[in-house]
């Protein structure tokens, strides 16, 4: 041990590692048939925008809510 570490035992070395103890990736942890990775061309108009519980999924789902609403709204002050 170095001088330092025998001053503060709780110091120590890091240990080696080599690349068998190497954690995979997260994309280990995703579905085999790429249903994880956002399409290549452009969503088509009126498709979900993107996956569901994102924030732009999220923010089209309660744009259309808005509509709704006022919608509802108009045809109850129509009657």
């Amino acid at each position: 041990m170095s001088q330092q570490n025998e001053k503060n035992p709780h110091q120590h070395q890091s240990p080696l590692h080599d690349s068998s103890e190497a954690k995979p990736g997260m994309d280990s942890l995703a579905p085999e048939d790429g249903s994880h990775r956002p399409a290549a061309e452009p969503t088509p108009p009126g498709a979900q925008p993107t996956a569901p519980g994102s924030l732009k999924a999220l923010i089209h789902v309660t744009k259309n809510l808005i509509l709704w609403k006022t919608y509802a709204k108009a045809v109850k002050i129509m009657r």
